[in-house]
């Protein structure tokens, strides 16, 4: 362990020897957690331990340092205080008698889980798992080690709410994350403001995951779920954890973000299932996601938006997928017949004379007997005035035409206008057989006012379906910070890539595509960003500050992971030499890769040499 002396344990910088660290402010004299493994304890002979950040009954979570890689880790360590203990003067674990099954199945559904966990790397919105391996009689995993802040004190430093803008960005990408997860399986089943995380760059990131033993009471660990964001079947023993259990906490999770307050525990609420919001948190919020919070937050599984491809749905106020999933679902309903809905009525023989007619019937008998009617008084009028055929004829279609713009119009006052007036056209006629002309021509009037009227509603109509249309806009090649979310729609970052032809910080690709035409006014874009070019060229810091050395290799892609003192003779003292580990500038590493800056210490004194 040889030259890792000067790492501090509570944030892994150089402390440069000196005590408490200046960074963070932590000194090696402040004990480790009962029961965690000591400072500087080395796991695989490259991953070092520090302090604790987190615990609960599964087990602890440290900080911790790769010596290979030279960067900061997380480390999961499985240890259930309750079932076992550590050995003293040792790092192993040993299972409390009569406990000896229960802590394998438990070690086991631990392990799996994390392994279910790490196919997930390409999601940027969840943590992501780089290694587990089994010593000392239990299981670690190993995830990269990022400075944040939980979604609960980000609200609380944001002035205690979010607005629905700020939240939907930071919602988006955690949802599609958790939606991919479910497509393969794998449920979270603690969503809560405290397992949803901040990072520097803004993003929000799901952590976290613990077995699912630890999400529902019933077991012999104590359950990790915050009241307000667990659901009522995690109340239960026997409650099944599903898809609308995640559901439920991140809806409520999206609740804390916009009021600053969390619903009111599940089992509460199945005594008051309001959900309380003030007068002006209403005005702030569309009411389409106000409608989505509410259906998430059902408090029965049954009644609850089942999936998160559904919740995002209804929070883009996207109807075209929202009816899609209602007519799918609609399918699934048979309707039941009025025979069924009776009962045992359908057993009962009825007599005859009891069966009344049904309207419609009588309508249909209407009808015809009216036509009939009309039809002998045509002949019998065409008998009797032979000259008027024609007069006929013309009111007829007249007639026709109305009636067929009525239907193209229906409900509309100009509709019925026009029905009056052919009414009257036709009444006209029967007096005059003579007026055929005239009537001939009102009616053509009418038929072509009915005409125009009809093609009004259905311009207007088309022109109210396109207000809620837009064309999907082209934003492949453009910068993805200098985009802002508009009334049209809203950017997501659901993805990152290497690429060698496009910038970093650039958009790759965009769903939907800009070629595939309309999009519902309001709804998200999902886009891919560009982390530019996977292997990157270390630039030439030699000469320069120490600070400024530090941020042209942060610029580059790199990681400075510190800073090393040389003796020199020809750099002054304060001034950076060159890279650790023997990099040079110009070297090609990958992406993030760690480097060691060399600082020189000025020419070494003869009398040090004497020494």
């Amino acid at each position: 362990m040889t030259g890792y002396e000067h790492l501090c344990m509570n944030c892994m910088s150089d402390t440069e020897g000196k005590s408490p660290c200046p960074h963070c402010g932590f000194s090696e004299d402040e004990p480790q957690q009962e029961d965690a493994l000591p400072y500087r304890t080395v796991l695989q002979e490259r991953y070092m331990i520090g302090r604790v950040k987190f615990a609960n009954s599964e087990g602890f979570t440290y900080i911790g340092f790769d010596m290979q890689q030279l960067c900061p880790i997380q480390i999961r360590e499985f240890f259930p205080r309750k079932i076992c203990a550590r050995m003293p003067e040792s790092t192993d674990i040993a299972v409390i008698a009569g406990n000896e099954l229960e802590f394998d199945d438990y070690l086991n559904d631990f392990v799996n889980y994390q392994e279910s966990i790490a196919k997930f790397m390409d999601q940027p919105a969840m943590i992501t798992v780089l290694d587990i391996f089994e010593e000392n009689y239990t299981a670690y995993v190993i995830s990269p080690w990022e400075e944040s802040i939980t979604l609960r004190y980000f609200v609380q430093k944001s002035g205690g709410s979010l607005s629905w803008n700020a939240a939907w960005k930071l919602f988006m990408p955690v949802i599609s994350a958790v939606s991919a997860m479910y497509a393969s399986g794998v449920g979270h089943y603690g969503i809560s403001p405290d397992t949803l995380f901040i990072m520097q760059d803004g993003s929000m990131q799901l952590g976290n995951f613990d077995s699912a033993f630890m999400r529902k009471v019933g077991g012999n660990l104590e359950p990790d779920m915050v009241a307000g964001c667990a659901a009522v079947e995690q109340y239960n023993p026997d409650g099944k954890l599903e898809e609308c259990t995640d559901v439920y906490g991140m809806a409520a999770s999206l609740f804390f973000a916009l009021t600053g307050v969390l619903p009111k525990a599940a089992l509460e609420r199945r005594k008051d299932p309001r959900l309380l919001l003030s007068a002006s948190t209403i005005k702030s919020i569309p009411p389409y996601v106000i409608t989505a919070l509410a259906n998430a937050l059902q408090i029965e599984p049954q009644n609850r938006t089942s999936t998160f491809e559904r919740f995002r749905a209804e929070l883009s106020a996207a109807p075209t997928p929202t009816a899609s999933l209602e007519e799918t679902q609609s399918l699934r309903r048979i309707p039941v017949s009025q025979n069924e809905d009776e009962g045992s009525e359908e057993d009962e023989p009825q007599d005859g004379h009891n069966r009344s007619i049904p309207k419609f019937v009588w309508i249909i008998l209407a009808c015809v007997a009216v036509l009939v009617c009309l039809i002998v008084g045509i002949v019998l009028y065409r008998a009797a005035h032979p000259n008027s055929a024609n007069s006929l004829d013309s009111v007829s279609e007249s007639s026709l035409v109305s009636n067929a713009s009525r239907v193209g119009v229906e409900g509309t006052a100009s509709a019925a206008a026009k029905t009056g007036s052919g009414t009257a056209v036709q009444q006209e006629s029967g007096k005059q057989s003579g007026n055929s002309s005239s009537a001939s021509a009102a009616s053509g009037s009418t038929s072509n006012n009915s005409q125009e009227d009809a093609s009004t509603a259905s311009s207007a109509s088309s022109q109210t379906s396109d207000s809620s249309q837009i064309s999907v806009p082209n934003l492949i090649g453009k910068r993805y910070s200098s985009l802002e979310n508009t009334s049209d729609y809203q950017v997501v970052q659901t993805g990152k890539e290497f690429s060698d032809s496009i910038q970093e910080g650039y958009i790759i690709s965009q769903t939907p595509a800009a070629e595939s035409g309309k999009m519902v006014k309001g709804a998200a874009i999902s886009v891919t960003v560009s982390q530019g070019k996977a292997l990157r060229t270390l630039p030439d810091i030699r000469g320069k500050s120490y600070q400024d050395a530090k941020a042209a290799v942060a610029a580059a892609g790199f990681i400075p992971d510190g800073k090393q003192k040389q003796y020199s003779d020809s750099v002054a003292d304060g001034t950076v030499i060159g890279y650790g580990d023997g990099l040079t500038a110009g070297s090609k590493l990958n992406y993030q890769y760690s480097v060691t800056i060399i600082v020189s210490a000025g020419a070494q004194d003869t009398d040090d040499n004497n020494d």
